[in-house]
């Protein structure tokens, strides 16, 4: 009889093991990859998230009462040498001189994210529209103007986006400090993790890429259900394991 009683038991406890086990692996197969997801944390005023358009050249993705922010590329390695125009210092952006001094490049093999804003008006004369963007990782590089823009599509841009050239905007694709003085800003907060944006636009658009790095743990790949499901396999290998080095035989 208490053989019996043993053995039941033992099966009890083998099942909360692998109730267990399972239940650890799938909580870390989540943790993993929501952490590889939801890389832009909160917009407002103007700016809105939205799903990477077929088309934003000028006068397509078109819209006079919001900015448009899309996620670009995720967790990508860089395998070129990248220009960019502000390194993420923190500060206000109002002019070209203003980044004349915080420009670099992201070398090959950077663990990266990019976004990119985009705000080009329907129909005729001037639209002026402010807003932000928070993200879960701090801001390393943005490109504002034409040449980093350009160069950095083939590397950042979303694959099955077609982007504006400058050439194709006669020199208008990026924020434009020149013709409109003061009015386009952009502000890097203190923590990096924020971007405020006014910009206007007439009869082009206005583009401008924000790439923020990922720490290590953070950027693990997000392979969804299979992801979570070998987890739990795993979980419950180690489990069964523990289980079997625990009891008596």
């Amino acid at each position: 009889m208490m053989r019996i009683g043993s053995l039941l038991s033992r099966r009890n406890l083998s099942v909360r093991w692998t109730l267990l086990s399972l239940g650890l692996g799938l909580i870390l197969g989540l943790s993993v990859t929501s952490g590889a997801q939801a890389l832009i944390a909160a917009t407002g005023g103007a700016a809105v998230v939205v799903a990477p358009p077929a088309d934003s050249r000028a006068n397509v993705f078109q819209s006079n009462t919001v900015i448009r922010v899309w996620e670009e590329k995720l967790n990508h390695v860089t395998v070129n040498v990248v220009p960019f125009d502000i390194d993420g210092t923190p500060g206000f952006y109002d002019k070209p001189a203003t980044v004349a001094t915080t420009g670099g490049n992201l070398p090959v093999g950077s663990l990266v994210d990019s976004h990119m804003i985009h705000f080009d008006q329907l129909g005729s004369g001037t639209t002026t529209q402010s807003g932000f963007v928070e993200f879960q990782h701090p801001i390393t590089a943005v490109f504002v103007l034409c040449n980093a823009l350009d160069t950095s599509d083939a590397e950042l841009g979303f694959p099955g986006t077609i982007y504006p050239t400058c050439i194709s905007t006669g020199g208008f694709r990026p924020v434009d400090w020149i013709s409109t003085g003061d009015n386009e800003q952009i502000t890097i907060s203190p923590d990096r993790m924020r971007i405020d944006i006014t910009l206007r636009t007439s009869n082009v658009l206005d583009q401008l890429r924000v790439v923020t790095q990922q720490s290590a743990v953070a950027a693990a790949p997000g392979l969804g259900l299979p992801a979570m499901v070998l987890l739990a396999l795993l979980g419950m290998v180690l489990g069964a394991r523990i289980l079997k080095k625990s009891l008596p035989v």
